[in-house]
């Protein structure tokens, strides 16, 4: 049987540039999607879109904006934005975000650590006040800090605003909402009139920023993966052939409360990173994960930790994979997987495919084998039936 003849023929397959530069961490100058209506953790983690603007959204999850120091947004536009899960600084880390527009009922006093935010934009219909004791006055200099802004909020609530916002010098103006599209358009959208924002929507890309469960996604454009792209993911069933390198956390569940749906993951072509730290994040904590495929040709110490499900791992490498803790090659497996709760390591429990010629090797191996240790099974990766493996229990 071909080894994807049959496997994903009938899933969905967004082959996009959008789908391919967003997973890949590839710079993207404006995603513009209406019909999402949350973000889930992480999904803007580091975010590469220059311009972000989800006019649907009423809920961030934790770390959905997470910056890191490292994010590019320049502009987002959450308008309809009135929950997150995270009270303090819940978009920290975007270092060059200018432009911010949210429905926010209040502003957490800590919500923002970027120097750059020039243009606050507060769509909600009723006056919205910095949280903390004190007077607003006073929660407003320090939600400001060093910042100079000019203040956006609907014409009918300026002179409201003006009485403690209006008092601060980090407040350049205060300015109508209504006016942004005739007088203030270059300020916020970087052009002289309103952009026509294209709507970049399809079931795949709202499913998977707003966490909801997915049952399988192929791709065979992608070639890299971005720190945290799947972190804490909700897709059971990932391929993803031509894969040939993950960040860090890539695919980590974040703990041992099962987060991840992913139950098989197909990555034949990913090579070892380069260094201990990454590699060993990148699969931890995947507690449903039955089968994994890699074309690892060393497994870092720890790296395939709770793992409790998995069952069935398939190793690609054209030569007999050993386990590293840091640069050193551990004796046995015994000595490098004494802490991993995977079945395969601790009892013997599944099956290892490796490249038919490599079967009697692994077998006869006294690393995979040592005196005392499980007897672990290996067969050939040319008897895999694809489209079953993982799915009897």
């Amino acid at each position: 049987m071909s080894r994807r003849s049959a496997l994903f023929g009938n899933t969905r397959n967004p082959e996009n540039d959008f789908i391919k530069n967003f997973i890949e961490g590839n710079d993207i100058d404006v995603f513009y999607n209406d019909k999402i209506t949350k973000v889930a953790p992480y999904k803007f983690y580091k975010c590469n879109i220059k311009t972000v603007y989800l006019p649907s959204v009423t809920e961030v999850k934790d770390w959905g904006f997470l910056g890191a120091q490292t994010s590019k947004i320049k502009r987002l536009f959450l308008p309809n934005l009135t929950t997150f899960s995270s009270p303090t600084k819940p978009f920290s880390g975007n270092q060059n975000l200018s432009v911010f527009s949210t429905g926010q009922r209040t502003l957490p006093l800590t919500m923002f650590d970027s120097s750059t935010l020039e243009h606050l934009i507060l769509t909600s219909s009723q006056k919205v006040p910095v949280e903390g004791s004190g007077t607003q006055q006073t929660l407003i200099r320090s939600f400001l800090g060093s910042r100079t802004i000019y203040l956006y909020v609907p014409r009918a609530l300026i002179s409201s605003y003006e009485e403690d916002w209006g008092q601060d010098s980090g407040v350049l103006g205060i300015r109508a909402i209504e006016d942004i599209k005739t007088s203030y358009s270059n300020e916020i959208y970087g052009t002289n009139r309103v952009p026509s924002f294209k709507n970049i929507n399809n079931s795949f890309i709202k499913d998977f920023i707003e966490g909801n469960i997915i049952q399988n996604f192929y791709n065979s454009k992608i070639t890299k993966i971005a720190p945290y792209k799947f972190r804490i993911n909700s897709i059971k069933e990932i391929s993803l052939p031509n894969v040939v390198s993950a960040g860090a956390y890539a695919f980590d569940g974040l703990g041992t409360s099962s987060q991840n749906a992913v139950e098989r993951m197909f990555l034949p072509k990913l090579k070892s990173p380069t260094t201990r730290f990454l590699s060993a994040s990148i699969f931890t904590f995947n507690q449903n994960l039955k089968v994994l495929e890699i074309g690892y040709s060393q497994i870092p110490w720890g790296g395939l930790q709770y793992g409790n499900s998995l069952k069935y791992l398939i190793l690609t490498s054209n030569s007999e994979v050993q386990i590293i803790s840091g640069s050193t090659t551990r004796t046995n497996i015994t000595d490098t997987l004494t802490t991993s709760t995977t079945p395969i390591f601790q009892r013997g429990e599944g099956i290892v495919y490796v490249p038919d010629n490599l079967v009697e090797t692994y077998q006869n191996s006294e690393y995979w084998n040592p005196e005392g240790g499980p007897t672990i099974t290996f067969k050939p990766i040319s008897s895999i039936n694809y489209n079953t493996i993982g799915k009897e229990e």
